[in-house]
Parts: C-alpha cells; structure tokens; sequence
C-alpha cells in the first residue's frame, strides 16, 4: 500500500536547486520578511519554481510562530447586506493582497454580542490588525481595549465622535454630504423639502440616521430654508408604503417638492412607493438619496445621490493600516501621539430622480 508522500523538506529543495539552505529559506520567506542571504531574482524564481514541482506548501502556523505575524486581517463592519461594505472590503483586499495579507470579514448586523463574538474570534486567530466600524453604544470597548494590549492594531470607521476616540479613524465628512444635498435641491427651486429616515429604528444605525437629518437640518437652515418636513420610520422595508401614506394624508398643497433620504435604500423604497400611487418621480415630486450603492445607477429611476467613495475609504484605511503594521509595537500596542484621522470628502452624483421646480411667492413665505 502505497503511503501518502510527505512534505518535501527544505533540505530535499536545496539539494535539486543547487542552492544552500540558507538561500532557499529566504526565497521562501522573501514576502513575509527580510533577509540578509543575497539571493538574486533569478535564482529566488528557480528556487520557488522547484518547490512548486515538489509540491510545497508553507507552513503558515509554523512562520507566524517563528515572525510573530500571520499576515491576517481581519474586518468588522455593520453588515454585508449592504453592497457599501461589499465593495469597501473588496476595494481593501485589493490593497492589502500585494503587500502578502490575507483579509477575512465579518458582520455584526448591529448586534453587539454578534460583535463581540467575532472580536473574540480575531483575537483567537491573532490578526495582524483589526479594522472595525463599531457598535456606535460602544458595548465592547473593553474587548477592543484587549486587542491593543496584545500588540493588535486597531483602526476604526466611521466614528462621529472621532475627537474622542482612542483609534485611529477613517471617517465621511457627513455634513458636507448633506449640504452637498441640499445646495442641490436649493439650486433647482425646491424650497418645501422633507427629509426621510429610518430614525425609528431599535438598533444601533439609528445613531447614523440622527445625525444626517441633523446636518440637512443645519445646512437647509443655513441656506435660508424654512419648510422642511421630517417623517422617521421603524421599519425600513415598509418605511416607503408609511412615507406615502402620510402624504396622502395632507392636502396636496402641503406636499414638499422634495423628499431628501437619509439612505439609498430608503430611497428607492420612497420611489417604488410613489410610483405605485401614480405619483410620478422627478415629474410630481423629486428624490435624492445617500451612499451611491450600485442599485442607486440601475434602479428604473436612477437615483441622485451622495457618493461616498469606497476606493478612497479603502485608501484611507490602508494608509492607516500600513503605517500601523510597520512600526515598531510597543508593549501594549500603544503608538504615540494622538490617533490619527482620515476625512473622505462625499461626492454629488446628479442622475434622473431631481428636476427643476418654479420658485412661487407661497414657497418663500413661513410655513
């Protein structure tokens, strides 16, 4: 019975390359570490051209014990259903996978002992560093604190009270993203606005959905606007149907002109919803959303929206990753100075959901 052939050793390596052990274990290692043996490109690809024929494979558990590294990452973000974190997680294993990481990820649904569990599970697997858009009720700080003690560095995403925060962060300018929206409904005549979230929600996205009708608030206000309306819903999947009944509700001369989303999903839910009441979008009422998820381009109306770019997001974390991974870990995985932070500037994206309204004498007037 024949047995199953054993992994070939570096010695079995050496000897059909011609070449030292010592050479053949920076060829080896060569992306994992520096060496000082002086092996040429071409004998590095002769040596590693032979371990393929032979049928090697590293032994990753072996190198991380002897580095210290496994070359992991690890990602936590709110949640996967949305493309938003898809397409950031893509963008950054793109980044990560030249420089010899592995990136692996996770979600936590906004649930905060789902959250944990996988901070456990990170810190079980020893990344390299961790890169988390956390529980805004900071439930599992003391988790998080446990990863900077093992040397494991941590940078977060999307922190509003980033002053405050002990991470480095790489975050939206999110004000400038509504007033972005609103210059954009200001400019084509719309003075009667109403701004549309999930503001009712039980889980912790509530705290994103306060703080964008915050800032439209600020910037519509700033403007000079004076009717806006504001309705929030529990249930994002029939927020739409809750939307449109409320306008059914009122008067028609009651109505806004616009109606601003504090989310991409949220609008297209308006959209659908408008359209079947007959009530058609741009022509009777105009909508504009926020993220640019990629149903925002394909939806049947192409939604306007606030852009917040992924490959920059992704750079941005990257840039923190990086400088992270290559310094020199002290003992509790403290750098000094205060954490640094990346802001990425949103983008106006104009597609075919807004159109331009007529300014009339009762639009200028108090509500």
């Amino acid at each position: 019975m024949n047995q199953p052939r054993q992994r070939p050793l570096v010695l079995e390596i050496a000897h059909k390359a011609h070449a030292s052990r010592a050479a053949v274990y920076a060829a080896l290692n060569g992306s994992s570490r520096p060496s000082t043996i002086g092996v040429s490109p071409e004998k590095r690809e002769h040596i590693l051209a032979i371990a393929r024929e032979l049928g090697y494979t590293c032994n990753e558990l072996a190198r991380s014990l002897a580095t210290g590294k496994t070359h992991t990452l690890g990602v936590l973000v709110h949640s996967l259903k949305n493309n938003f974190y898809a397409d950031l997680f893509t963008r950054l294993d793109d980044l990560c996978s030249p420089a010899g990481y592995s990136v692996f990820i996770a979600n936590s649904e906004f649930d905060s002992a789902r959250e944990a569990r996988y901070l456990r599970a990170f810190h079980a697997k020893k990344v390299d560093a961790l890169v988390i858009a956390r529980d805004p009720a900071h439930h599992n700080d003391d988790l998080l604190a446990q990863l900077t003690a093992a040397g494991i560095p941590v940078v977060t995403l999307g922190e509003t009270a980033a002053a405050h925060s002990p991470y480095p962060n790489v975050v939206f300018d999110e004000a400038r993203g509504d007033r972005l929206a609103a210059e954009h409904l200001w400019s084509l005549g719309h003075r009667r606005v109403l701004h549309f979230s999930a503001g009712k929600v039980r889980d912790s996205s509530q705290a994103i959905q306060a703080l964008r009708r915050h800032e439209f608030t600020l910037a519509w206000k700033a403007l000079g606007g004076r009717q806006l309306q504001s309705f929030e819903t529990a249930d994002p999947l029939a927020g739409g149907n809750e939307l449109v009944d409320f306008l059914l509700s009122r008067p028609r001369a009651a109505w806004p002109t616009a109606i601003v989303c504090s989310s991409d999903r949220l609008a297209i839910r308006a959209v659908s919803a408008l359209r079947s009441h007959k009530i058609a979008v741009p022509d009777d009422l105009s909508v504009i959303g926020f993220d640019d998820i990629d149903a925002a381009a394909e939806f049947v109306v192409p939604l306007t929206t606030i852009r917040l770019p992924t490959d920059k997001l992704a750079a941005g974390v990257w840039e923190l990753l990086s400088a992270r991974l290559t310094a020199p870990r002290s003992p509790r995985g403290k750098s000094g100075g205060p954490p640094r932070q990346v802001v990425i500037v949103p983008e106006l994206v104009v597609r075919q959901s807004t159109r331009p309204v007529a300014i009339s004498k009762r639009d200028t007037q108090p509500p």
